[in-house]
């Protein structure tokens, strides 16, 4: 999903902040209550109740729970370099095993000069490379009804350019 960037001053200062992650919460299919205290902007009778999303437990929904609520995988793909038959092969067994999705979650190529520009021009992250085999997991995740979600660079933990070891003290800074 792309979102687009808001128009200039609409969001703006810390209210419009919040609304824009509320909207973007809510574009993403994730409940969003109002935090205590917080300013809405309609009166408490017009603020939407979000319904819990977990199914109500019972036999049936405990002996077999939706997608939703079943274990997720954090999976660590190496980028691009990957065969697709074993991509799709892997989340068939993901699948099997009741799970319901995966987190994708790239690391680097092990190997002499798997971390060189020209590697990751081919093989990176972002490339056209990844969005196809992204594709391919997505493709086959939706036969099993499985959520994939991804993580948010080419590392983990996520950090940025300026940051290429994850012992760095500056890829642990608290951000909120």
């Amino acid at each position: 999903m792309i979102l687009n960037s808001p128009p200039p001053g609409r969001f703006s200062g810390r209210r419009g902040a919040g609304r824009l992650l509320a909207i973007g919460a809510v574009a993403l299919g994730m409940s969003v209550p109002p935090a205590a205290g917080a300013v809405t902007g309609a009166p408490p009778s017009a603020v939407a109740i979000v319904p819990d999303r977990a199914p109500a437990l019972t036999a049936g929904t405990f002996q077999n729970p939706p997608a939703g609520v079943r274990h997720k995988y954090r999976w660590r793909v190496p980028l691009a370099h990957t065969d697709d038959d074993e991509l799709r092969a892997e989340v068939k067994q993901i699948a099997a095993s009741g799970a319901g999705g995966v987190e994708v979650a790239p690391f680097g190529v092990p190997g002499a000069g798997n971390q060189q520009p020209e590697f990751l021009k081919t093989y990176g992250w972002g490339t056209r490379l990844w969005t196809r085999k992204l594709q391919v997991i997505l493709a086959e995740a939706n036969k099993y009804g499985l959520t994939v979600d991804q993580n948010m660079g080419p590392h983990y933990p996520p950090t940025v350019p300026t940051v290429t070891d994850v012992n760095d003290p500056a890829a642990a800074q608290q951000l909120v």
